[in-house]
């Protein structure tokens, strides 16, 4: 229900009074501000959050804003592993140059190189890990879907040449990250299931992930037959782990077709790489 206009006498600054009409609701007599006043009043001592709109809007802004900087520092820290001239890592110099910030905005955001390149890591496997995850999750048995994330992998590092130069000159794969924890994971069922055999789960996430860490060299320095080297690396990667050579090979073959069969339509990175 709309306010009415109620008439009242207000004394002036001169003390002398005039009529004026100020708006009251129909339900009581108080101005409308006085109204609005204890409302809010009445809100705070309840304890509801009476943050203007303006204020949220700042606290978005500055919060899109450390956003944009990380992403730009963590893209001048893969691109500064990504030159083919580098031999090392790079310095926090060489980052904040490429960044084009100062030495104090990269420690605002990190600590040290070292949390710089596990979060350049994490970035750059978070798109593969999403795009890939319900892909792997219907891959089927331990052994399945250890087969289709390697060959997964071993197709990234050829579509994107720009994200296996990271992985591989970062020295990545060494680390402790989720995608070894995954190849232990999936190891580890496949072992249960009967499909592998393994003594060692460490030992056997060391043989999986040593071998991808040295074919992303491999696959982007002069392999005649990219296709064929990767058919070959899996198979033997599974021979390695137990699986015989006839069952390597089908494993194989099913885990390509089922991937190029599914891939265009549920990774976002993916193109054929064969055509």
């Amino acid at each position: 229900m709309g306010p009415s206009i109620y008439r009242r006498n207000v004394t002036s600054s001169g003390g002398a009074p005039f009529r004026c009409s100020v708006p009251v609701s129909l339900t009581s007599k108080k101005p409308l501000r006085r109204q609005t006043m204890s409302m809010r009043d009445d809100l705070a001592r309840n304890g509801e959050n009476l943050t203007p709109v303006a204020e949220d809007h700042r606290v978005r802004v500055a919060r899109e804003r450390r956003d944009r900087m990380r992403k730009r520092l963590l893209t001048a820290v893969v691109e500064s592993f990504s030159r083919p001239q580098r031999s090392g890592p790079p310095t926090v110099d060489d980052i904040v140059e490429a960044a084009g910030v100062v030495r104090g905005t990269f420690y605002k955001y990190f600590a040290s190189i070292d949390e710089a390149i596990d979060a350049a890591g994490q970035e750059l496997f978070s798109d593969m890990d999403s795009s890939s995850a319900q892909l792997l999750e219907e891959s089927g048995d331990g052994l399945a879907r250890l087969t289709t994330g390697i060959e997964l992998f071993l197709l990234r590092v050829i579509i994107d040449p720009f994200w296996s130069a990271f992985i591989a000159r970062a020295d990545y794969l060494g680390r402790e990250t989720a995608l070894r924890r995954a190849v232990a994971i999936d190891l580890s069922r496949a072992d249960v299931e009967g499909r592998i055999s393994i003594e060692n789960v460490s030992a056997a996430s060391t043989l999986v992930v040593g071998a991808l860490t040295h074919a992303i060299h491999d696959l982007t320095h002069g392999v005649d037959d990219q296709r064929a080297y990767i058919e070959a690396l899996t198979v033997l990667i599974l021979r390695g782990l137990g699986v015989q050579a006839d069952e390597a090979k089908a494993v194989m073959r099913d885990r390509a077709i089922f991937i190029r069969g599914l891939a265009p339509d549920r990774i976002t990175w993916w193109r054929d790489p064969w055509r």
